[in-house]
């Protein structure tokens, strides 16, 4: 099943191939921790969710958006 979800993913263009780089079911897993950050899920959910036993594992999945870092940001006047 994995080689399979890494085929269609190759062949969209949302996966490159090459050694370290995400594909299959940790490319999903990927996305779906991301996903669920930009819901406002929390980490200790998505941990759960993942099946992680620690939340640092967790981190590792959720990637930063940048749109959502300048929406929470602080202006600062000097």
């Amino acid at each position: 099943m994995g080689y399979v979800i890494r085929q269609y993913a190759i062949s969209a263009g949302v996966c490159k191939v090459g050694k370290g780089e995400r594909s299959g079911f940790h490319m999903l897993r990927y996305s779906l921790a991301s996903d669920l950050i930009q819901q406002g899920v929390s980490l200790t959910t998505i941990s759960g969710i993942l099946g992680h036993s620690e939340l640092n594992v967790t981190t590792q999945y959720t990637q930063l958006d940048m749109a959502q870092l300048k929406a929470c940001a602080l202006e600062v006047s000097l």
